[in-house]
């Protein structure tokens, strides 16, 4: 519901882009933590993040509300909420910080913060953060995504792909052989 944090236990597949939509659509922010984190570290996180509820596809780190989802986002069927764009300033996401100095902690974007990230990567190509180009012809390649959606690069290039209208691969995890695949 508006207001209230989705805990995020997914890889980098079209189910996290699913539940990061599904819960904006119903006025909630997402708590970023993958599963490439072990299940004590998400716990913690979530924890601090207070969320109401974990989205995952089997197991989740989280004793209380799991929504279970399978790899393209699809949940159980249910009467569909009203859904609602969200406003600039809503919180979108919580990411947080490694703990590397200290404990871990959650630095929050709203959506606006998300829109101004993909207009300077689009000023960096176009010495102008307006720059949104026609639709690409069908025959290029489209964007691949190596960066997980629990650190905010993984959104950045989302939310990049987004603005300027063009397609994008999401990897799971990166490997050498899956990074030489989809180039070749």
């Amino acid at each position: 519901t508006p207001g209230d944090r989705v805990g995020c236990y997914l890889s980098n597949t079209p189910s996290w882009v699913v539940a990061s939509f599904a819960a904006w659509m119903n006025g909630a922010a997402l708590a970023a933590a993958g599963t490439l984190l072990p299940a004590a570290e998400a716990t913690a996180l979530f924890t601090m993040a207070e969320v109401r509820a974990v989205v995952a596809l089997d197991e989740a780190p989280w004793d209380g509300d799991v929504l279970r989802i399978d790899e393209r986002g699809v949940g159980p069927a249910g009467a569909p909420p009203e859904l609602r764009l969200p406003d600039a300033e809503d919180e979108a996401v919580a990411i947080f910080t490694s703990g590397t100095t200290g404990k871990p902690k959650g630095i929050t974007h709203t959506h606006a913060d998300l829109v101004a990230s993909a207009r300077r990567v689009a000023a960096g190509y176009a010495r102008t953060s307006d720059y949104r180009p026609e639709p690409a012809p069908a025959h290029l390649a489209p964007g691949t995504h190596f960066n997980p959606f629990g650190h905010l690069a993984g959104y950045s290039r989302l939310a990049f792909r987004m603005w300027i209208g063009r397609p994008l691969v999401l990897v799971p995890r990166f490997t050498v052989a899956a990074a030489k695949a989809l180039f070749e």
